[in-house]
Order: structure tokens, then sequence, then C-alpha cells
């Protein structure tokens, strides 16, 4: 017997597509803006003798372009995690050398760096799980606290037992209490966010990744006083 669906059921399913079709348009019209308008200034440059104008709008270009990269890029990751593509490769993963290198410089520049402040304590030295997924989890989710944050974003951890604990905290703009529900959906952003960029993918494959690792993940936030992220992943063959 097919099920009926229901007004509500149809309203909540147009309401998610529009959505999608709203962070995408969001996510690419203003790199494309950019794009556009300094192509026109490089037109218009185009036997000027002032070689830094024209630096200038050719990296406002290429920034630009590196926007739509990434966001593509987030989408056809998700696409892999959701169609089963994206391959483990379990191994032990020394946990000191990986926080060591795990928030340098390639992958946090400039002031993002200054800004995250890292505690570990590791009662044992390895863990078996798959190191660039593990990199992949902390990069996102702390480039997220970060966006969200222009104060500094702690980054505790602990390894015992078998089981890697951590916590990241902002005391950034927080997420409204009834949308909670909402922060692993693939495109959501918050009503409060306005004009902070992001493609509302980022919890979304955080939360997918953690569950091939066989771990948790949770979310606790306030508006007005921050976020804190809270996840468990143990070893992958315990």
């Amino acid at each position: 017997m097919q099920k009926k669906v229901s007004d509500s059921d149809e309203k909540q399913k147009g309401n998610n597509i529009n959505q999608v079709i709203s962070s995408i348009a969001h996510e690419l019209k203003t790199p494309l803006s950019v794009i556009s308008s300094n192509l026109q200034l490089l037109k218009k440059i185009n036997n000027s003798t002032d070689p830094d104008l024209a630096n200038d709008a050719f990296q406002l270009c290429e920034e630009a372009v590196g926007i739509m990269n990434h966001f593509i890029g987030n989408i056809y990751y998700l696409y892999r995690l959701n169609r089963g593509l994206v391959n483990l490769n379990i191994r032990s993963v020394n946990l000191n050398d990986f926080f060591e290198s795990c928030f340098l410089e390639k992958s946090f520049p400039g002031i993002y760096k200054k800004r995250i402040r890292l505690d570990y304590e590791l009662n044992q030295s390895s863990i078996i799980i798959d190191e660039d997924l593990l990199l992949m989890i902390f990069k996102v989710l702390t480039d997220n606290a970060l966006k969200f944050s222009a104060e500094t974003v702690s980054v505790v951890v602990l390894c015992e037992n078998n089981l890697l604990k951590a916590e990241i905290v902002d005391r950034g703009i927080g997420i409204p209490e009834d949308e909670l529900n909402y922060v692993f959906d693939p495109f959501y952003r918050g009503s409060n966010i306005k004009f902070i960029s992001g493609s509302g993918l980022g919890l979304t494959i955080a939360n997918r990744i953690i569950k091939m690792l066989k771990g948790k993940i949770s979310v606790h936030s306030k508006v007005g006083e921050g976020t804190k992220i809270i996840l468990e992943i143990p070893d992958y063959e315990s």
C-alpha cells in the first residue's frame, strides 16, 4: 500500500529544495560577480601603465575562482561520501606527530592560525584510524568555528582507552536553539548568519566522516555566546 504524502511533507520537501537552490546560488553569485567586474576592469586597463592595479584585479579573480573550486569540491566530496566512494585507509597513527602538524600554516594560513588554541593530553601514543579523514574532520570543524567567531577558538583533545575525544569551542554568533536539529543537513545555514560566507556543507561532511570512523558528534550552542562541538572517535579496531 502506497503511503500518502501529506501537505506538510510536501511543503517541507519543497522548502529543502529551495534551501539547496538558495545556498548554491548564494555561494556562487558573489565570486562570479567579483570575476565579472574585475574582468571588465582588466579590459579597461589593458593598455594601462599601472601594473599594480592589474595585479590586484588578477588576484581578486584568482581568489574568487578558489572559492568556487572549494565549494564545488565540497559538493563532489559529499556526493562521494553518500555513494560510499571514499575508501578508508586504516593504520596506526602517532598522535603526537599528528597534532604537532595538524594546525600548520598550510591548513590555517595567516591570522586564522594565530586564533587557534590547541591543548591535547595523550595517555596513549597512537590510535588505529584513517589519518587523512581525521585531519579533514579537525580542519573542517576548526575552520567552521573560526569563520563564525572573531575570537580565539579552543581545541581540546584527550585520548585514552582507545578513544579520541575532542571539543572545539568558539565564542561566536551561536546557533538558534530551534535550528540545532538541522545543523548536519546539507546546505543548512543558520538564520542569523546573514553576510558570512559559507556553503553549509562543513558539518555535514564532518558528520558523515565521523560515522564512517564509528564515532559520534554533537553540537551545543547558544545565540550570542558561541558553539561547542564534541566528538568521540574510537580506535577503529577496538
